[in-house]
């Protein structure tokens, strides 16, 4: 063997073991796969959400139902005053919109344990039943899944 052939079988070797380095770094790097839970809450719609799910009835305020997710922090609204939609869009800066094309606002909690956290929601109109509703979660990939699935009943 000459050396023309022993630095040839040395690259060679080379570039095996650092192939395998990257397979076993990207192979170490997977995350697990997302599950996507789908919510419904009776009489305004269903959607998809990853990560928080079962969406119950928590409390109702001056004509607004509201919904909580099992973290806690996660809540759809369900109002018929369109004023209570618009005051919270003026006090929210607009961030991004969702791939389905909706408007997505960053916002802070204003009450509870939370306040003061990062909210990012966004708001459907069900014209047919004179419901305005709000989305609301602090992962925004998370809002723009509820709004971009949302279907009404």
């Amino acid at each position: 063997m000459n050396k023309n052939h022993v630095i040839i079988i040395i690259l060679v070797i080379v570039i095996i073991a650092l192939s395998a380095l990257v397979g076993i770094s990207l192979l170490s790097n997977q995350k697990d796969n997302v599950i996507v839970y789908n919510n419904t809450i009776d009489g305004v719609g269903m959607f998809n959400t990853t990560n928080v799910t079962n969406f119950t009835f928590d409390y109702a305020k001056d004509g607004t139902d509201y919904y909580i997710a099992n973290d806690s922090k996660t809540q759809v609204s369900v109002t018929g005053d369109k004023e209570v939609m618009e005051i919270t869009k003026d006090d929210s800066e607009r961030v991004n919109d969702s791939a389905a094309g909706h408007t997505i606002y960053k916002t802070t909690a204003n009450v509870g344990k939370y306040k003061g956290e990062v909210r990012y929601v966004s708001f459907l109109e069900n014209g047919d039943k004179n419901q305005y509703i709000y989305l609301g979660s602090p992962d925004y990939n998370v809002t723009c899944m509820m709004v971009d699935t949302f279907r009404m009943f």
